[in-house]
């Protein structure tokens, strides 16, 4: 194995309180590359799963801090949530703070997207359907310490 790749399979055991099954309905990989760990999602992310996915995002920044950059890939997701849209964006934040800039490769836009975007978000968490063209940009963009302005407008009110 390359001393400078590193895989780890899916060890982050189910957490108190936890069903048997929260662990087959999340599945997460962490790869770690020489510059940008990668966590790559499979399965549902919900409010049933939600304790393990912000463990699952908490160890992987953690892990992250050595390379400065953390990338989740969701295209094995079958569903997201809202709320842990939210939770990304939360890492998102806390990963700036630390020096680590999150990004989220999604192949094909889903409501993950969109909720960044309609958030005002994009700053802060960019979201790309090509891992290539994440990965040929800049690690290093200058972020701002709050959300931009959300970029689609909503309706008024007639």
């Amino acid at each position: 194995m390359d001393p400078r790749s590193r895989r780890r399979e899916d060890t982050l055991p189910l957490l108190n309180g936890d069903s048997s099954d929260v662990g087959t309905r999340l599945r997460a990989e962490l790869h770690v590359r020489r510059t940008v760990t990668i966590l790559t999602v499979h399965g549902e992310i919900d409010a049933y799963t939600r304790n393990r996915w912000r463990h699952v995002l908490d160890d992987a920044l953690r892990t992250a801090e050595d390379y400065g950059r953390l990338v989740v890939d969701v295209g094995d997701a079958r569903f997201i949530g809202c709320r842990p849209v939210l939770d990304l964006a939360r890492t998102a934040q806390e990963g700036m703070a630390r020096g680590v800039q999150v990004t989220v490769i999604d192949p094909e836009p889903s409501v993950l997207a969109r909720v960044i975007s309609i958030t005002g978000l994009t700053e802060w968490l960019p979201v790309y359907t090509d891992p290539a063209q994440m990965l040929s940009e800049d690690p290093i963009r200058p972020r701002t310490c709050a959300p931009a302005k959300p970029t689609v407008l909503t309706p008024r009110a007639s």
